[in-house]
């Protein structure tokens, strides 16, 4: 074979994969920009439900950007999706809360959404801010919105992202009809409310409150079964200096947050010999230490840890009932089963948690 020929292949090659990045690129440049304006678009494909088709940070956003009023929100992990807006707004007589948690969310995300919030949703007044060992990672779960990014580099990388150019081709489907309308079921007589407040339907909620034996199973699968143990890893230290700059931003625009390690099953918390627990409160310790700021806490091994009827199908994703009990005491600043830890009161919290436990754990080793 000649080198004149190998060299017209290679430039061939070039040209043909040229031709296509660049047609990837013309779609996405002219969809993706508009998706978050096209209200319509967006509905048909995301509405009612929060585990469809693009990503939850780009709904979240379409939801956080077309809030006409917000002063309050409740940010977090896939767990709070069941912490419900309209109870803030009847707490405070306002209308103006949403629920923008993320499905494995990081406080490297949550860093950039608040933000972009302070940037552009002035008027906001407090944010609940829920925590948990696995937000102190780095691990991406699904693509931020591009609006997002900070540096130059993100941007450049999330513009041109396999998920990018899939989710710009998933907009285009839907708009002409070629995908259908109905991906995932939805509840009958589901209102709006549920996707704009984005707080989450789980529609075997009602199903169990209507049957005992559906009930009686999955206490009796999250009592028997088996699970994955939860095991201490290396935290992202980029994790913890934007949660620092959070807290920073935030009191000098007099914004409130208020940090919070939602509730999991007392399993889970004593898997591999407290390790989750461990995990949890090392993580509290430096908060209250480095941060001095005060965290709420309902994982103290309370009815709500042990009350397995309290949670939806897995040991990490609590039910509206136990939501509702956690908001209500985050609200009123009153804590009767959680407990607020302070850097005043880590060691006391922390020798209680010990005896209730009654035998040597790595929670010694946080004294």
């Amino acid at each position: 074979m000649s080198m004149k020929f190998q060299n017209f292949k290679k430039y061939y090659f070039y040209f043909i994969s040229t031709v296509i990045f660049g047609i990837l690129f013309i779609v996405t440049l002219i969809l993706y920009t508009k998706a978050y304006k096209n209200e319509k678009i967006m509905n048909s494909i995301y509405k009612k439900n929060h585990h469809a088709i693009l990503s939850d940070r780009v709904t979240r956003f379409y939801i956080l950007n077309n809030a006409k009023k917000l002063d309050h929100i409740i940010m977090g992990s896939s767990s709070g999706w069941v912490l419900n807006p309209k109870m803030i707004e009847d707490s405070y007589q306002s209308d103006g809360a949403i629920n923008i948690s993320l499905g494995g969310g990081s406080v490297n995300e949550h860093h950039k959404f608040i933000l972009w919030i302070l940037e552009n949703k002035k008027e906001v007044k407090e944010i609940m801010l829920n925590l948990e060992p696995n937000t102190f990672h780095n691990k991406v779960y699904s693509r931020l919105p591009y609006e997002l990014e900070i540096s130059l580099k993100d941007k450049v990388g999330n513009f041109f992202s396999f998920i990018t150019v899939k989710d710009a081709i998933k907009i285009l489907l839907t708009k002409f009809g070629l995908l259908p309308k109905k991906t995932f079921p939805i509840e009958k007589n589901t209102n709006d409310s549920y996707f704009y407040y984005g707080f989450r339907h789980y529609p075997e909620y009602f199903q169990r409150l209507k049957n005992d034996k559906m009930m009686k199973k999955m206490v009796n699968d999250l009592k028997n079964g088996a699970y994955q143990i939860y095991q201490d890893k290396e935290y992202n230290k980029l994790a913890f200096k934007n949660l620092a700059k959070i807290l920073k931003i935030t009191k000098k625009k007099n914004i409130q947050v208020k940090l919070f390690f939602d509730p999991v099953t007392y399993r889970k918390l004593k898997s591999n010999n407290y390790e989750y627990l461990y995990s949890e409160l090392k993580i509290i310790k430096k908060i209250v230490n480095d941060f001095n700021h005060d965290v709420l806490f309902f994982n103290n091994l309370n009815k709500i840890n042990y009350s397995l009827d309290l949670f939806e199908d897995g040991h990490d994703h609590y039910n509206y009932d136990a939501g509702k009990i956690v908001l209500e005491e985050i609200l009123k600043d009153e804590l009767k089963i959680g407990i607020k830890i302070s850097k005043n009161n880590f060691n006391d919290v922390l020798y209680t948690l010990i005896k209730k436990i009654e035998k040597r754990t790595k929670l010694d080793a946080l004294h």
